[in-house]
């Protein structure tokens, strides 16, 4: 992106910062990843052993404490 400086009548390039949404994409996929991976096994477990929506809803419950626990970890680095 390219603006005028007004008082000096240059050219000056002005740089983006993209390093907020890149946060909010990280913590976004830190938490999406892991639920989608849980869910999944979950199904995957309830299959093979005959008790589905059990094994969904736990994998559920441990994807989402993974992912919010990334999430924190990501959130707190900073």
């Amino acid at each position: 992106m390219v603006n005028i400086d007004n008082k000096a009548g240059a050219c000056v390039e002005k740089e983006t910062d993209f390093s907020g949404l890149l946060t909010v994409c990280r913590v976004a996929a830190g938490i999406a990843l892991p639920l989608l991976a849980g869910v999944l096994l979950g199904r995957r477990l309830g299959e093979r052993f005959g008790h589905e929506p059990l094994f969904v809803a736990g994998g559920a419950l441990l994807g989402l404490i993974t992912g919010f626990r990334q999430a924190m970890r990501l959130l707190l680095k900073k």
